[in-house]
């Protein structure tokens, strides 16, 4: 059986954002590379019925300019993991995520299980608006998806033109 240990959170600055962990930067940085429009921990989400309780996600993204914005959690893909029998961190996450449906329900929530050594950057866990159950899907792919129309729009025609 395989085993997992905890690694302590790095700290770093990304564009002159200070971020709670280096996994955090890797993914802000693919964002940038996709030219998704991003924000770190942009607000506290509170939980109705619990005082005190609240959830602040690591990312709201605005792809394809919809009115509707992503929020993002990332973890380390080692919380979600078929040999992995103890989901409740995973559980946890997706616990968390929920407490934004009561503020913004048309919202598209993501838990991001990233590994920046895969090729594709690990995994995402993705809940629509008008459904009621979590989609596994793979993040390059899904956000290419989502940047595309965005990035036609935003981008300068030379850089159309060349592909970038």
């Amino acid at each position: 059986m395989e085993t997992f240990r905890t690694i302590a959170a790095k700290p770093t600055t990304y564009r002159g954002v200070s971020m709670k962990s280096k996994l955090e930067s890797q993914v802000a940085i693919e964002l940038d590379r996709l030219d998704i429009p991003w924000a770190y921990e942009p607000r506290i989400y509170w939980k109705p019925s619990v005082k005190r309780s609240g959830y602040l996600p690591d990312f709201r993204l605005w792809p394809k300019r919809r009115e509707h914005p992503w929020f993002v959690e990332v973890k380390p893909s080692g919380i979600y993991c078929e040999r992995h029998t103890d989901t409740s961190d995973l559980l946890t996450a997706l616990e968390k995520l929920m407490v934004i449906r009561h503020t913004e329900p048309d919202a598209t929530l993501v838990l991001w299980l990233a590994d920046p050594r895969a090729d594709d950057m690990g995994t995402m866990l993705v809940r629509v608006p008008d459904s009621d159950r979590w989609v596994e899907r793979s993040p390059l792919p899904t956000l290419r998806a989502a940047a595309n129309v965005y990035r036609s729009i935003r981008r300068p025609w030379w850089r159309r033109l060349l592909g970038r």
